[in-house]
């Protein structure tokens, strides 16, 4: 990339230009932000959240699971819409703003939590 806000470290383009079962899992293989200043030095068109929350599981736990197994199966890099004609990624500037950390069995932590993570992402507009 030629624009220096949306620098990847030469380690992190590796990891994401690597196959598919190398390295970190982020939602399209694309760059992973952890902080609020990333977003601000990034300006990306759209941040990927995961929210991993199921309420009162015990033996059986699912949906907190989703974020992580839909960025394990959204490792092909980019989206190609077929009606469209275009590569999306090509248009849009995407990340993956991890996850929300969430407790477990204490929802108004959680919710306060995933709130926080989408507030950093649409207070800046993204």
């Amino acid at each position: 990339m030629t624009d220096q806000r949306r620098h990847v470290s030469p380690g992190m383009r590796a990891q994401l230009d690597a196959q598919s079962y190398v390295g970190l899992a982020t939602f399209g293989m694309r760059p992973l932000l952890t902080e609020p200043e990333q977003l601000d030095a990034w300006q990306p068109d759209v941040a990927i959240i995961g929210a991993p929350w199921d309420d009162n599981t015990t033996n059986r736990p699912g949906a907190r699971f989703g974020p992580r197994a839909i960025r394990a199966n959204a490792y092909d890099p980019g989206t190609y819409h077929l009606d469209l004609g275009i590569e999306i990624f090509d248009h849009l500037e995407v990340v993956d703003y991890g996850d929300a950390i969430t407790s477990h069995g204490m929802w108004e932590v959680s919710r306060a939590a995933i709130y926080e993570r989408v507030r950093e992402v649409t207070s800046r507009g993204v």
